[in-house]
């Protein structure tokens, strides 16, 4: 692609990196390119020889030019509002998988010409700062150099770098050092009303405002469930009215970043749970006729932007209704959807648009200017943060344009990734292992995760078997293809492919190990128990190292080297496991033991609740790998 640039001052730096990125060439003899500043959003008008984009701000510029890359050579003419005016991702780097600095400069490229005009980083501890030597410690944490050097990158493309952090509950790992004790609740949770604790916070909230340059923060504070239940209770007694705790927390917090110029925004889930004195599991649920004192209204800093957080509804009324009792409390509320890749190594596409387009329908229907998309990573973060580019295509359109139609998502997909839209969506169908459809509501097909607990599961243990059946060796093998397909396309994420390929592939011979074997065992077949032992589980380990090695590859191109050595011991452990199993087999085969006492047992399902054979979501390497202490 050859154009000629004719662009304010102000876009320069991002089109030379887009241009790198693309393989643009500034040519005289390239179709000229020029830009004008508008009052709202964008328009396009392109001829074969002139491209004029009319651009509301920095960021809408890179999205109106994405639309030139996808029709290169054509005219035509398209004119956008792009609302909301605020659209975001926020990648959660707390769970093993932080983003390097260039993998977070990746995202942002590949992100604002989709539209996206802002990335927060939720860190938790992830901070190196110098008076808190502990915090992050051993967790790769991000130093003042690195979130400027991302800061400054986001700059180019008008994209605002957030901080994301937690003021009170989820900082489950500064308290395993023994500094951060005193300021200890429970659990993940900060001690509220403690003096210590603002001392922290201030600290956190300091050295934001050195490396940001935006003025927003998420202070997050959401899931404390047992907020002023531990050291709390000891020193002060049971409160009845945790709303007002939370509250005092709120204001102490809030000052704190007014102090350092800091907008905070947090997650609404608390305010819920202890403004209407909420039991329910999931905070959002059972507030029908529940209304919030008008204490508490009058009490709750007006300034605070509330975030909405919901993954799971298909319902419009739903969401409806939890927008509307956000609104009794401010008029800024923000709206966070899930992407859903905290189940394992491949996300949900389906899942999240299922819940997303209805969120979205209430979302317009509430004139709300803020729209963002949880990344979170779960149970060590094995989902890519680039294995949702198609989730993001179809939010980002849905929510400009209400154009979802396949066609025109594959045509821009393909021309600004290289994979088209259904390609991008369908990394999502490694985890398929059965025809069956995903149902309405919240169900076991909708978020089921085979290619994580079949990978663990313990050939002899069996933790797993219950839900794994022959079949499952016909769609790995049929999933593997499919994969080395879109891999061999050679997009820009072509290397996620290569690992799902590898994954299912090395699962056609370990997901039915486990039961192959109780099989053979009950049948005194020590003729299988010997093929499986000398040729099953060797070939299982030479696919298990192809896919640890494209794994390895994966996690390398997108993220900070630390956190990668739990995969190590996973990984490894898995190896080590299968290689004694075999020779635990041959010992029984061969006469040398009389029994083997793992495959003595029955099998049972992994949760009383479930039945055998059935699709399941288990997150969990710990209790997939062993009933005994990890």
């Amino acid at each position: 692609m050859k154009f000629k640039f004719n662009l304010d001052k102000e876009l320069i730096s991002g089109m030379k990196e887009l241009s790198r990125y693309f393989g643009i060439e500034d040519s005289s003899e390239g179709i000229l390119l020029c830009s004008e500043k508008c009052d709202k959003g964008i328009k396009v008008i392109a001829t074969t020889d002139k491209i004029t984009i009319y651009y509301s701000s920095v960021a809408r510029f890179f999205y109106a030019f994405s639309f030139c890359i996808q029709n290169y050579g054509k005219s035509f003419t398209l004119e956008r509002s792009c609302e909301p005016e605020r659209l975001g991702i926020m990648r959660d780097c707390a769970r093993n998988a932080i983003l390097s600095v260039e993998g977070a400069e990746k995202l942002i490229l590949n992100s604002v010409i989709l539209g996206y005009n802002y990335l927060e980083l939720y860190m938790e501890d992830l901070m190196n700062i110098p008076s808190l030597p502990y915090l992050g410690h051993n967790r790769g944490r991000y130093t003042k150099e690195e979130i400027k050097r991302i800061d400054d990158y986001a700059a180019m493309f008008g994209v605002e770098l957030v901080p994301c952090v937690q003021a009170l509950a989820h900082l489950p790992h500064i308290f395993r050092h023994d500094c951060f004790l005193p300021i200890n609740d429970m659990n993940d949770i900060l001690l509220v009303d403690d003096e210590n604790t603002y001392e922290f916070i201030e600290k956190v909230i300091s050295f934001l405002s050195e490396c940001f340059s935006s003025k927003r923060v998420n202070l997050c504070m959401d899931e404390a469930f047992n907020m002023g239940l531990g050291k709390y209770l000891v020193k002060h007694g049971f409160v009845a009215d945790r709303g007002a705790i939370f509250l005092r927390h709120l204001s102490r917090v809030f000052d704190i970043c007014k102090k350092y110029g800091f907008k905070p925004q947090i997650f609404s889930d608390m305010i819920f749970r202890v403004g209407l004195d909420n039991r329910e599991m999931h905070s959002y649920m059972g507030i029908e006729g529940k209304h919030f004192k008008k204490e508490f209204v009058d009490t709750f800093p007006k300034d605070i932007s509330l975030i909405f957080w919901d993954y799971y509804h298909v319902n419009e009324d739903f969401y409806d209704s939890v927008f509307d009792k956000h609104f009794e409390l401010t008029d800024n509320v923000v709206f966070a959807g899930g992407v859903w890749t905290w189940i394992g190594f491949a996300p949900n596409n389906t899942w999240a648009e299922r819940t997303l387009s209805p969120a979205i329908d209430s979302f317009r229907k509430h004139s709300c200017k803020d729209f963002m998309l949880t990344v979170w990573g779960d149970g060590g973060a094995e989902s890519s943060a680039f294995s949702i580019f198609s989730t993001l295509l179809w939010t980002a359109e849905k929510l400009f344009a209400d154009d979802t139609d396949a066609d025109y998502l594959n045509r821009r997909a393909d021309a600004l990734f290289g994979n088209s839209y259904e390609e991008l969506k369908n990394i999502e169908n490694v985890n398929r292992t059965s025809d069956n459809s995903i149902e309405d509501g919240l169900t076991r097909q909708a978020t089921i995760n085979p290619t994580k607990y079949t990978l663990y599961n313990d050939p002899l243990l069996g933790i797993l078997d219950s839900h794994v059946y022959d079949e499952m060796k016909k769609y790995f093998a049929r999933n593997a293809a499919e994969m080395k397909k879109y891999a061999d396309r050679k997009g820009r994420f072509s290397y996620l492919y290569e690992t799902m390929f590898r994954l299912a592939d090395c699962l056609t011979v370990k997901a039915t190990l486990g039961i192959d074997l109780k099989k053979y065992y009950d049948e005194r077949n020590k003729k299988g128990m010997i093929e499986i032992a000398e040729e099953t589980i060797p070939e299982c380990l030479k696919k298990l190292d192809a896919f640890y090695e494209a794994f390895r590859v994966q996690w390398h191109k997108e993220n900070k080297s630390f956190g990668f050595e739990v995969f190590d011991i996973r990984i490894g452990g898995l190896k080590q496991r299968l290689m004694n199993c075999a020779r635990i087999i041959k010992e029984y085969a061969e006469g040398k033991t009389e029994k083997i006492d793992e495959l003595e047992r029955k099998r049972l399902p992994v949760c009383s609740t479930m039945s055998e054979k059935e699709d399941i979501c288990f997150n969990s390497f710990c209790w997939n790998i062993s009933g005994s202490l990890i």
